[in-house]
């Protein structure tokens, strides 16, 4: 009797166990890509993060990880506790130890966020959440009083290279910290909804980057058929999935598309460059700053040099590349204009390819690549002997993506006398500095 009883537990945990294993399956197999264009940022992201989170394994601590706080994990050994904003949980007087859950009446260190903890079923949404432990009645939960932006002294090009206010480890190697480079800007499509009483709808249509609280740079490409009444830009932004981060996004409507007079797009593409005004300046803030505008003499003087560009673009190429809800990051190589010209005409593009001079490119190497969603978007390089950095070019079109074929990028030195007229001919209020000089 008892072994029969013991087979049946067994029969049943072997059941069980199957049961897993095939949801595990399912949920493997039945995952969607992201569709392409017409999908909403928020809608066009929102099964990547998913699908990130199914994912994260937890993975053997270095030494450093000994010092940074398992946010989610530790709190929710103990019961009671309210997902919160990391920066607004009153843990200054009761940290819990990562180790064996006890409590230490020390400061915590919030200022580290490990990405890749396997935060339990049940957890907070967002890795910028918390389980905060439930304050006894006599100590209410902290939630300050929020605080006015501080006036940013105006500059131009400085990265924040390990974030600002908090510091992620543990992320992909492309993933950026927040607000590591404050130029980046999303350009958002607004639209009407279907049926009457419906609500307006924002498509992210393209990247860009801030050049003046006022104006916004990018590819022309991006803006064929668009009208300024229609489009709004975003700066501060981190995550696409969440509102957690320490200082907010700012949008703003567009006022005017200025599209270079010469740009073509027919069976090729020329001078594919063009300039947002905005209908009121942006904010400066930690995590908004404009990027620095090269001279027209510094063309070639980065060549070989490794560079930056960012996007929320597709990981790889066509359909099975899926959008990404934090910015990345791309490190890559600028190609000389003769080295590209030669590599592209061994493409389907024949021998006879000639690379306009208002193009550059860079990258060529394997997995590394701008790729669809980042047209517009900024390339930049650190100006030798400073800590700025510079606009070098913007993502307008390429062969593939990841392959070993540079991508194009617009050359923006070529095009800086443009930008500067045009900039200098618009009203922009008493400050006259508050472009990025060229450098």
């Amino acid at each position: 009797m008892q072994r029969i009883k013991h087979d049946t537990m067994s029969r049943h945990g072997i059941f069980v166990l199957f049961v897993l294993i095939s949801i595990s399956v399912h949920v493997r197999v039945n995952g969607k890509a992201v569709s392409n264009e017409d999908d909403y940022l928020d809608e066009l992201l929102k099964e990547f993060q998913e699908t990130r989170s199914k994912t994260l394994k937890k993975v053997p601590k270095s030494e450093d990880d000994e010092n940074i706080i398992a946010l989610n994990a530790q709190y929710l050994k103990h019961d009671g506790c309210n997902c919160t904003k990391f920066f607004m949980c009153d843990v200054g007087s009761k940290k819990l130890n990562s180790h064996d859950g006890s409590s230490e009446e020390e400061g915590a260190d919030l200022d580290l966020i490990n990405i890749r903890l396997n935060v339990p079923q049940g957890g907070c949404p967002h890795f910028l959440d918390i389980c905060c432990e439930k304050i006894r009645e006599q100590r209410p939960l902290l939630v300050p009083t929020p605080q006015p932006v501080k006036p940013v002294k105006p500059t131009c090009g400085k990265r924040n290279d390990r974030g600002v206010g908090f510091r992620i480890v543990g992320g992909k190697d492309n993933e950026s910290q927040f607000g590591e480079f404050p130029w980046m800007t999303a350009i958002i499509e607004l639209k009407q909804p279907k049926h009457q009483g419906g609500k307006v709808l924002k498509s992210f249509i393209c990247g860009a980057s801030l050049i003046h609280q006022s104006v916004v740079l990018t590819a022309s490409h991006c803006l064929r058929n668009k009208t300024a009444d229609t489009l709004l830009i975003r700066v501060g932004e981190w995550d696409t999935q969440t509102t957690s981060e320490l200082y907010p996004y700012e949008e703003v409507l567009v006022d005017q598309i200025i599209m270079h007079p010469n740009f073509v797009m027919k069976k090729t593409i020329l001078n594919d460059i063009a300039l947002l005004i905005l209908k009121k300046p942006v904010q400066l803030a930690p995590n908004v700053a404009p990027i620095c505008l090269p001279s027209s003499s510094v063309t070639t003087d980065f060549d070989g040099e490794r560079c930056f560009a960012t996007g929320w673009g597709k990981d790889v190429f066509g359909a099975q590349g899926v959008y990404h809800s934090i910015l990345k990051r791309v490190e890559l190589p600028i190609i000389p204009r003769r080295d590209c010209q030669e590599r592209l005409r061994g493409t389907k593009l024949g021998s006879k390819f000639h690379l306009h001079e208002s193009f550059i490119c860079a990258g060529g190497e394997i997995a590394k690549d701008t790729c669809k969603g980042d047209g517009g978007s900024p390339l930049f390089c650190k100006v030798s002997g400073s800590s700025h950095y510079v606009q070098l070019g913007i993502v307008s079109w390429g062969i593939g993506c990841g392959n070993a074929i540079p991508g194009v990028y617009v050359n923006v030195p070529h095009f800086s006398p443009w930008i500067e007229q045009v900039l200098e001919s618009l009203d922009l209020g008493d400050d006259k500095n508050a472009f990025s000089k060229p450098i």
